[in-house]
């Protein structure tokens, strides 16, 4: 298993985790200690879950790249103001 595969389980395993919590299966305490990771670390999954839906945990995280066409609006529009 690559680590790819290791880091796209997680997002998986998160999104999961956050899915039965809001559903009531188990709780922060019983979750966390399933997986072995800290209570505040599923709470703070659960938040971002909540505030930014279900597919936050499967964004890409590359950096994003702009075209010279958006650099250059961006730059006029900051000239003009």
């Amino acid at each position: 298993m690559s680590i790819l595969d290791v880091f796209l389980l997680w997002e998986e395993i998160k999104t999961k985790v956050c899915k039965d919590y809001k559903n009531g299966i188990g709780d922060f305490q019983s979750i966390s200690n399933s997986l072995g990771v800290h209570m505040d670390t599923v709470r703070e999954w659960y938040g971002r879950f909540i505030k930014h839906g279900e597919d936050v945990f499967n964004q890409n995280k590359t950096n994003k790249s702009y075209t010279s066409a958006f650099k250059e609006n961006i730059v006029k529009e900051c000239k003009s103001g």
